[in-house]
């Protein structure tokens, strides 16, 4: 389904004679320098693909959100779709995917990388380097620490009354003084 959407989107060229096949675009290598494990951080990939004719591709990078995750999501929330610039700085061939998460959904995304050439023909190469897992870190309001500085406040107060409570119940009590001539009685 992802991939007719994918497809669908691409200009449609009317097929070539049955003498001259078009073959489809070579993907020759994926790598990814970037494999974020937050929401909001940047995926930066590599991809080298060609035409085996010689004509202009295009490099798609799909994301897909699977598993659990994807359950009762919206397909336009599931499968964000990114196209790759031509990176020549590092090959011929070379395409560079810059992929910003931000806004989207927390869960496990399936890669999958789209080679389309001019006249339609594509290739789909399948990230083995894994699953991009994805999790969404929530930062406490910041009125949080108000409400902490005030608990943390109220306890220290409670936990001094209640140790000088128990110094008070654990003293014993001390005997009266008694006047100086009350221990010798000759002096009266």
């Amino acid at each position: 389904m992802c991939l007719f959407l994918l497809l669908s989107c691409c200009p449609w060229h009317p097929p070539a004679s049955a003498g001259d096949e078009n073959k489809p675009p070579q993907i020759t290598g994926v790598k990814f320098t970037r494999w974020p494990e937050l929401v909001g951080e940047p995926v930066v990939g590599y991809v080298n693909a060609s035409d085996p004719e010689g004509g202009e591709v295009t490099v798609i990078a799909v994301f897909r959100l699977v598993g659990e995750w994807a359950r009762g999501v919206p397909e336009a929330e599931r499968v964000h779709n990114v196209t790759a610039r031509p990176a020549p700085e590092h090959g011929p061939h070379c395409f560079e995917i810059v992929a910003n998460t931000s806004g989207w959904l927390p869960g496990t995304y399936q890669v999958l990388i789209v080679a389309i050439d001019s006249e339609g023909a594509y290739t789909v190469h399948s990230h083995e380097g894994g699953l991009l897992a994805l999790r969404l870190e929530i930062s406490p309001p910041p009125q949080t620490r108000v409400w902490a500085v005030a608990g943390l406040g109220l306890l220290s107060c409670l936990l001094a009354v209640m140790f000088m409570g128990f110094v008070k119940a654990l003293r014993a009590k001390r005997p009266e003084k008694k006047w100086l001539w009350s221990f010798y009685p000759e002096i009266y």
